[in-house]
C-alpha cells in the first residue's frame, strides 16, 4: 500500500472532554447563553466542533471511563481506511484495548493496525514511545525511496504529543514525504477544520516533503521557528 499511514490516538482526538456547563446547556452549537469574548462560544460552535452524539462508560482495568465521540467524525475516519485511502494505525494509550474502541466506535475488525509502542505492565516506553514510532516511519519511507520506492506521507493525530518541538525533531530527520501533525483541543477533539485539512492532505499531498502542524489556532505553524506550542495540557482518559 502506497497511501498514507495514520497514527491515531484516542483521547482528546476521538474521545473529548468537552465543557461540563457547556454539555448540560446542550452541548456543541448551542452556545447562545455564552457571553460574547468567552472562548468556549466559537470553540463549541456548531461550525467548529462536531456534535458529541455518542457515549458510553467502559472499565477496561477495573476504573470507569466515561467516552464521549461524534458518530460523524469516526465514521469519516474508518471511511478513510475501508477505502483504502489509508493505513490507520492506533497509536494510543489503550494499546491494550484498542479492541474495546473498535467496539464501541462500531469499527470492524483488522480495519486498523494497533502500535504496540509501550509495555503496558512496566509502562516502559510512555514518555517518549509515540514520537520514536513516528520517528520510525519517517525513517522507513526515508529507506523505501534510497530502494527505488515511493515514500508514504504520513499524519500523526494527537492532542499532547503533536507539538512544536516533536514537528522539529521529525523536520530533522529531513522526511522523504510530507507529514502532517494535528493537535486537537482535547475539549472537542478533531474540530472541523482539522478533519477538512487531514482529508485534503490524504487526496492530494503536497509535492514537498514538508512537516505540517495543526495546532487549531486557525493556521499552520509549519516548518521550524512558528510557535506550536509546547505540548502541555491536561485530560482525564486512559
Amino acid at each position: 500500500m502506497d497511501g498514507p499511514l495514520v497514527f491515531l490516538d484516542f483521547d482528546g482526538v476521538l474521545n473529548a472532554f468537552p465543557d461540563g456547563a457547556v454539555m448540560r446547556r446542550g452541548g456543541v452549537g448551542r452556545t447562545d447563553w455564552l457571553a460574547d469574548g468567552d472562548p468556549r462560544k466559537p470553540l463549541y460552535d456548531a461550525g467548529h466542533a462536531f456534535a458529541l452524539d455518542r457515549r458510553a462508560d467502559v472499565r477496561p482495568d477495573g476504573i470507569r471511563y466515561r467516552l464521549r465521540w461524534s458518530s460523524q467524525l469516526a465514521d469519516g475516519m474508518i471511511a478513510l481506511a475501508t477505502s483504502g485511502a489509508v493505513e490507520l494505525c492506533w497509536l494510543s494509550t489503550w494499546q491494550p484495548y484498542t479492541g474495546l474502541l473498535n467496539h464501541h466506535l462500531g469499527w470492524p475488525e483488522g480495519a486498523v493496525r494497533t502500535i504496540n509502542w509501550y509495555d503496558p505492565f512496566s509502562g516502559y516506553g510512555r514518555m517518549d514511545g509515540k514520537l520514536r514510532e513516528v520517528s520510525l516511519a519517517v525513517r522507513e519511507q526515508r529507506e523505501r525511496t534510497a530502494g527505488g520506492g515511493p515514500a508514504r506521507p504520513i499524519v500523526w493525530i494527537d492532542d499532547d504529543e503533536c507539538h512544536a518541538a516533536a514537528r522539529d525533531h521529525i523536520e530533522s530527520l529531513r522526511p522523504a514525504a510530507p507529514v502532517l501533525m494535528v493537535r486537537p483541543d482535547w475539549h472537542i477533539g478533531i474540530s472541523r477544520p482539522q478533519w477538512a485539512r487531514i482529508r485534503d492532505f490524504v487526496a492530494a499531498p503536497p509535492a514537498d516533503a514538508a512537516v505540517i502542524l495543526d495546532d487549531g489556532t486557525g493556521g499552520p505553524a509549519a516548518r521550524s521557528g512558528a510557535d506550536g506550542g509546547d505540548g502541555a495540557g491536561t485530560h482525564h482518559g486512559l
